[in-house]
């Protein structure tokens, strides 16, 4: 690997924790947004869609996009990804009309029209999940965390021109409209930096590759449906036993509040794991120029089984200091963010 291919992967590396951390703060400014903007009942019509459309993506889709990602390397080196790319928009297409027809005819049997909504809301936000994780998996993390910020920042900005920057707006499908086009912005965006206009071709479409998606990755959506379940399960039954305000206020904080903690706790964790780390900074890294504590204390051993245990102990020493240091002033913030992840209610 040459010095710059290795330079342009850590530098990527060190790009992607802080741009999730911006998208995360964006998401929960969006939730904050939309309680200022539109009333309790539209905001209840609008997180009760959106937690639809995630089981939905995980108990349709999940199988196809763990597959596409596991098998996308290895395919696009193969024919630069066609009979992949082919397979999963056929697939993507059928998905789609099912779910369509699905939300239409409950939209006329119910009357509720939001289940127009939830499905062009399922069509943009498959397609962005599907090509997010193939442009990561590809190692084009710079186009993946461009496209994520601007879904993420024109979630915020569709809705608030679609009410005209009015608040207490009664209905939910401005919030749905930001969603779908921020999503799907992103997707053709994910669509050009993949360059699938030039190798996409529905006569493409793989049986043999299909029947390998199926057996990859439908075993995998048990567990993807049951974390789901039990992720989203109390919002169900929140809004049944309590009705649309009281779900309102509760999702809406119970998502900012989990995901604050969630991020805190992340970052900390990733931190402590970017320090002990020793085979992404091996494989990266000028060894020449730069050593870490890691794989100063492997380069101790000498070629006959030797060890200075003096210097060594003296390193992990110096390695475990700041970490406990870290933990200590920190520990109240992994602890509530564990909490908020694992508990509900």
């Amino acid at each position: 690997m040459a010095l710059s291919s290795k330079n342009t992967m850590t530098r990527d590396a060190m790009m992607f924790l802080p741009a999730k951390v911006v998208e995360g703060l964006l998401v929960i400014a969006c939730s904050s947004l939309y309680t200022h903007i539109f009333v309790e009942g539209a905001v209840t019509g609008f997180n009760l869609t959106n937690t639809t459309v995630q089981l939905i993506y995980l108990i349709l889709a999940g199988w196809m996009a763990n597959s596409a990602t596991r098998y996308v390397g290895e395919e696009y080196r193969a024919d630069s990804g066609r009979g992949l790319f082919s397979t999963v928009s056929t697939i993507y297409l059928g998905l789609c009309v099912i779910v369509a027809a699905g939300c239409g005819i409950t939209a006329v049997v119910t009357g509720n029209t939001l289940y127009w909504g939830g499905a062009l809301m399922f069509c943009s936000y498959t397609a962005f999940q599907v090509l997010n994780a193939a442009l990561i998996q590809l190692g084009r993390v710079k186009a993946s965390i461009f496209w994520s910020l601007t879904s993420a920042s024109l979630k915020l900005a569709v809705a608030f021109v679609l009410v005209g920057g009015k608040s207490n707006y009664p209905s939910a499908f401005p919030a749905i409209f930001a969603n779908t086009i921020a999503d799907g912005v992103a997707a053709v965006g994910a669509v050009f930096a993949l360059g699938l206009p030039a190798i996409v071709r529905l006569r493409c479409f793989s049986r043999p590759l299909l029947s390998r998606f199926l057996k990859y990755g439908v075993p995998l959506m048990g567990v993807s449906i049951s974390v789901a379940l039990l992720n989203q399960i109390d919002k169900y039954l929140v809004v049944g036993f309590y009705g649309d305000v009281l779900y309102a206020y509760y999702s809406t904080n119970n998502s900012i509040a989990s995901g604050l903690f969630t991020m805190i706790s992340v970052g900390i964790l990733e931190i402590m794991w970017i320090w002990n780390d020793y085979l992404l900074p091996y494989l990266v890294l000028d060894r020449t120029n730069y050593l870490t504590i890691p794989i100063h204390i492997q380069y101790l051993k000498g070629s006959y089984g030797t060890v200075d245990l003096g210097t060594t102990m003296a390193l992990i020493l110096l390695s475990i200091i700041p970490v406990i240091v870290f933990y200590l002033t920190c520990q109240k913030h992994i602890i509530k963010g564990v909490a908020a992840g694992a508990v509900k209610g």
